[in-house]
């Protein structure tokens, strides 16, 4: 079962990419912080995802299908920036950037906000 909150980020980030909202997840004994972004910037991000996209939406257009068949459910969350924190580890990525796609289902816990370790 996901989290109505987060299906109502993940709306409102798709409906104005205006908006910034940084955010934590548990997530199979991990932590996962990162900045909540559109299903369409997730799949451009990457050229095999931007590549899959593209196949989707000229089949589509082929066969003449709509692609707004939108119940309004969100099943998914993506972020970009993200860095993932496990116990006893140093959080990874280090360095660059990083998107994922995460199951809302599978989020057992959030806060919204970056975590980051303290100085010192």
């Amino acid at each position: 079962m996901s989290h109505p909150l987060l299906e109502v980020i993940v709306k409102l980030v798709e409906s104005d990419a205006e908006y910034d909202i940084p955010v934590t997840l548990a997530v199979g004994g991990l932590l996962i912080s990162g900045q909540v972004i559109s299903r369409e910037e997730y799949m451009q991000e990457n050229w095999l995802t931007a590549s899959i996209e593209e196949g989707i939406k000229q089949a589509m257009s082929e066969t003449g299908e709509e692609a707004g068949n939108d119940n309004g459910h969100r099943r998914f969350i993506h972020l970009r920036d993200v860095r993932y924190f496990s116990p006893g580890q140093s959080p990874t990525p280090s360095v660059g950037t990083v998107t994922c796609r995460i199951a809302l289902a599978h989020v057992s816990a959030f806060h919204f906000g970056f975590l980051s370790l303290a100085e010192g």
